[in-house]
């Protein structure tokens, strides 16, 4: 069971982290924490990353896009487009069933890649005697929406992102982006969509700048690899809700068991320490004031003490607040000043310091 603190002030989750669940940073991940999903937030991207909280994958969803996508890449290799899926590329890694089952086309400690395929320079490739050494030059990122406007303007900036993110990963400098429009019908059955007129490409070079978002990334994960969160977003409502969930539950995403706490045991758990804090801090009370006696009176016999300079080696004095004995030390240091002022054997010039320290402090009878 994951254990965590909800931290009200910092506005983060304070996690215990299990190295078994700690996940990487994939492609869909990556631009959550950045900021610019409209699916996920970066408090909720982290909390993915770090094991304790996960929603729920539509596995439905998840077949009709690997249904589609398989017609996608059917169709462009008929059109002469130098394209292969990843299930060709990478025969030995699993792609189906749930998302968390998954293999990764990249081996990196921190982050992960599912790539759907590969854009190539080759005019001939032998499907049968295919190997990574046919030089790929883009990565293929296939996507489906029922919005096409919202590529009106090119595809959007997180699907961008998780493109480059793969190239990146892989050594590449292009990603195509082709986009099949369905409709909810379409996507309920996958079986009835055509590509024909419902296929869309979208081109682009991986930033120059691209490392520095990487860098941030990492060190996210640095981050939540020590039990921290990202902070999340108050005006978020996504977010509110998973705290909401938080507050009520502990949550193991990996093997998809959760508790309820029984919440009036909780409060009353909780109001018994409080109960325990505060009977501590009364019984520390009498002892906080008399440190603060025993500070009042160095300070208020100081100048009694400086007056007896050369007279005592040790003095006790009795005080409204106890005992204080001070000892009078006297020591020996060379005079620098003079020693350079007159350029003469420094042995000869010494001068006497006068110091006085507090030696121990009784309480009076």
């Amino acid at each position: 069971m994951m254990e965590y603190m909800i931290d009200e002030e910092r506005q983060v989750v304070d996690v215990i982290v299990q190295a078994d669940k700690m996940g990487k940073i994939s492609g869909t991940t990556l631009p959550a924490l950045m900021g610019i999903s409209p699916w996920k937030s970066p408090f909720q991207a982290s909390l993915e990353v770090m094991g304790v909280y996960r929603e729920d994958v539509k596995n439905d969803a998840v077949h009709a896009g690997h249904v589609i996508e398989g017609k996608i890449f059917d169709w462009l290799m008929s059109q002469d487009y130098l394209v292969r899926p990843a299930k060709d590329i990478w025969p030995d890694i699993n792609m189906d069933g749930p998302y968390e089952s998954w293999g990764q086309h990249v081996d990196d400690p921190i982050f992960g890649a599912h790539v759907d395929g590969l854009e190539f320079n080759e005019v001939q490739i032998d499907v049968d005697k295919f190997r990574m050494s046919e030089s790929p030059c883009g990565v293929v990122e296939i996507k489906t929406t029922r919005r096409i406007e919202d590529y009106a303007q090119g595809a959007p900036d997180h699907v961008k992102m998780q493109a480059f993110h793969y190239a990146y990963m892989l050594g590449l400098r292009e990603v195509v982006i082709i986009l099949g429009v369905v409709t909810e019908e379409q996507q309920k059955d996958p079986s009835t969509w055509s590509p024909e007129g419902n296929v869309f490409e979208y081109r682009y070079d991986v930033p120059d700048d691209f490392q520095d978002v990487h860098d941030q990334a990492v060190r996210m994960y640095y981050t939540m690899q020590k039990g921290i969160s990202l902070p999340w977003d108050a005006n978020n409502k996504r977010d509110m809700a998973i705290l909401d969930k938080l507050r009520v539950k502990w949550i193991s995403p990996a093997d998809g068991v959760s508790s309820n706490i029984d919440i009036a045991e909780a409060m009353e758990k909780y109001a018994a320490e409080k109960v325990r804090e505060q009977a501590i801090i009364k019984q520390a009370e009498p002892h906080k004031k008399a440190a603060e006696g025993y500070a009042k009176a160095i300070k208020e016999y100081s100048d009694q003490f400086v007056r007896r300079n050369g007279q005592f080696n040790k003095v006790a004095m009795e005080t409204p607040y106890g005992i204080v004995t001070v000892l009078q030390k006297t020591t020996s240091e060379w005079d620098e000043e003079a020693m350079r002022a007159d350029g003469i054997d420094p042995s000869k010039y010494k001068r006497q310091k006068v110091s006085w320290s507090m030696d121990q402090v009784r309480e009076l009878k």
